[in-house]
């Protein structure tokens, strides 16, 4: 026991001389930086506290000492020295498996990685606005880069021109022969039995409003169709009145002829009967 002791003594003297203090067993249970305890009893610690590890990585890092890979509570972070201003919190298993909780500047991030380099998933504002995929949230709910998200009473699907490439006007033909081969059903789902719906099967519709893995369906794809369809339709009917009201004047037109006309029968047949009444 004494020369356990004696080692553990020669151990924290070793640590101090290089800037640190070596608090319990040889297992270093508890490392820190240099520091100093305040008046009123308080712990400061000028560098990084370490718990379960000599090498502490952060102003606060928790490791797991039986496996040296996997890191209960790590790296409480101080972002404000990076010029960031916030604070970071890491949670680490084995492979690089990280969640990572930041709070920068006025934006609560979290974000998880399987390779070392975490993505920031998803984002909460000062406002309450939450970001899934993007550190701007527009909406109450904004997800991805592309301007789509909720207010909380409707959807909104991404639709600006910096959005999109290859931008090409929808042919009516296509359009056509896609409404032809839709095929509205009803039915109910699985998990909500009993609540009847309307509407298409992913599996079955054309490709042109298909998405690529034929399990879901995006409604603004289906309305452009329609609204192809729709316009098409109504430039026929427009067509079609025209050319019925192009008829109608030509029909007026010769109906005033064939009045005419029997206006000059009539003065003729009138003018021959009373020359031959003279005659006689």
């Amino acid at each position: 026991m004494s020369e356990s002791i004696t080692n553990t003594t020669k151990k924290i003297h070793k640590e101090e001389k290089m800037g640190k203090l070596l608090i319990g067993s040889l297992l270093g249970i508890l490392l820190m930086a240099a520091g100093a305890f305040a008046a009123n009893g308080d712990l400061i610690v000028d560098g990084n506290l370490g718990v379960g590890t000599t090498s502490p990585l952060a102003k606060l890092d928790i490791q797991n000492r039986s496996d040296a890979s996997s890191r209960l509570l790590s790296r409480i972070e101080d972002l404000n020295a990076a010029g960031n201003g916030g604070t970071e919190l890491w949670i680490q298993g084995n492979s690089n498996r990280e969640i990572v909780i930041a709070n920068i500047w006025t934006k609560l991030h979290l974000g998880a990685s399987g390779s070392g380099t975490v993505a920031q998933s998803l984002t909460i504002d000062t406002t309450g606005n939450v970001g899934i995929g993007t550190t701007t949230p527009s909406h109450l709910l904004s997800v991805g880069t592309g301007g789509a998200g909720s207010d909380g009473a409707a959807w909104y699907t991404s639709s600006s021109r910096e959005y999109k490439d290859n931008i090409q006007e929808l042919s009516a033909e296509k359009a056509s022969e896609t409404v032809r081969n839709m095929k509205p059903v009803t039915f109910v789902y699985k998990d909500i039995p009993g609540y009847n719906h309307v509407g298409f099967i992913a599996e079955d519709v054309p490709n042109l409003i298909a998405t690529p893995d034929r399990k879901s369906l995006s409604a603004m794809d289906i309305v452009a169709v329609l609204t192809k369809v729709v316009q098409e339709q109504q430039k026929t009917i427009e067509e079609q009145q025209k050319a019925y009201a192009d008829q109608r004047k030509t029909m007026d037109g010769l109906n005033e002829k064939l009045i005419m006309l029997e206006h000059m029968v009539n003065d003729i047949t009138g003018r021959n009967m009373v020359s031959s009444a003279t005659a006689h």
